[in-house]
């Protein structure tokens, strides 16, 4: 059996490989909902875009509400921002 590919993003390693999404989620931090773009998702990270927030912060928490695929329900997951780059920034599943 071959080991996961592992990539990096700025010295930040992923063990699982990212599909691509490309859906409209919204994601939660401290009390404020604000509207993204899920542009990829593995299982353990996701990468989000979005346009015209705050800059967010490495090390944050943030809830992210994900459609399923085919589009009946939703899933929310908590992760920890890992990275930000312009308006875009990588999270980390925590799993609790």
């Amino acid at each position: 059996m071959q080991a996961a590919q592992t990539f990096t993003v700025e010295g930040f390693r992923r063990a699982s490989e990212r599909k691509e999404y490309q859906a409209e989620v919204s994601f939660s931090a401290g009390s404020k909902c604000f509207p993204a773009m899920l542009e990829n998702v593995s299982a353990g990270g996701a990468l989000l875009s979005t346009m015209g927030l705050p800059t967010m912060l490495p090390g944050s928490e943030i809830t992210i509400t994900i459609p399923y695929a085919a589009r009946e329900g939703w899933v929310k997951k908590i992760g920890v921002i890992m990275w930000v780059q312009g308006e875009q920034f990588g999270i980390q599943f925590v799993w609790r």
